[in-house]
């Protein structure tokens, strides 16, 4: 199949010469994709199939915060489906109906704390920059209930703590990333300011 409008870190698979798989680089399939296998054979019956994603992480599955089951639009018709640019990360934008499938995709992501925070430092700058180019403001209330809120969410509402200690440290390190998201934006905002006051 061709590879038209598909970001670099994604691949196509599939002999349907009008289906797409959306796989990255870092997503294992499990060992019997049954579901997947068999829209193959039939064809598929929606535009579009959202397939849950199942991430391992400091040596055990997640299965609280919200890494699971972390809905993924990942095999669609490739005329209806399109992926849509992000600073951070891509989407894929369909027209259609959009159908969930059972069967996860394991996902092999961050290789520890420290690839996390290196990765968390880059993705925060790269949002943080979204962010001011989108016109949002920053101020000191996000810069102090969002992380918590973040925090909160991961940990309580979505059971983090389920998952014991490693839940607990996925919750503080996302806090920490929407903390340096929201510093990073309000510092771009106030530098652009005195810019323009200097002007």
């Amino acid at each position: 199949m061709p590879r038209k409008n598909l970001p670099g870190r994604y691949t196509q698979a599939g002999p349907l010469r009008n289906t797409v798989m959306a796989i990255s680089t870092l997503l294992r399939s499990v060992p019997d994709v049954h579901e997947i296998r068999q829209l193959l054979a039939q064809g598929p019956a929606a535009p579009g199939y959202r397939i849950p994603r199942l991430t391992w992480y400091l040596g055990r599955w997640i299965r609280g915060t919200d890494w699971y089951p972390d809905h993924q639009l990942r095999f669609f018709r490739r005329h209806a489906g399109r992926f849509v640019p992000d600073a951070v990360h891509e989407s894929v934008r369909l027209d259609g109906r959009v159908e969930t499938l059972t069967e996860p995709l394991l996902h092999h992501s961050y290789r520890g704390v420290e690839d996390f925070v290196q990765r968390s430092n880059r993705y925060s700058t790269l949002a943080a920059g979204e962010w001011v180019r989108r016109g949002k403001r920053a101020g000191l209330a996000d810069l102090i209930f969002r992380p918590l809120g973040r925090f909160l969410s991961m940990y309580i509402i979505q059971r983090g703590f389920l998952d014991g200690w490693r839940g607990f440290v996925l919750a503080v390190l996302y806090a920490d990333y929407v903390f340096l998201r929201i510093a990073k934006a309000w510092e771009a905002r106030i530098l652009q300011d005195e810019r323009q006051r200097g002007a």
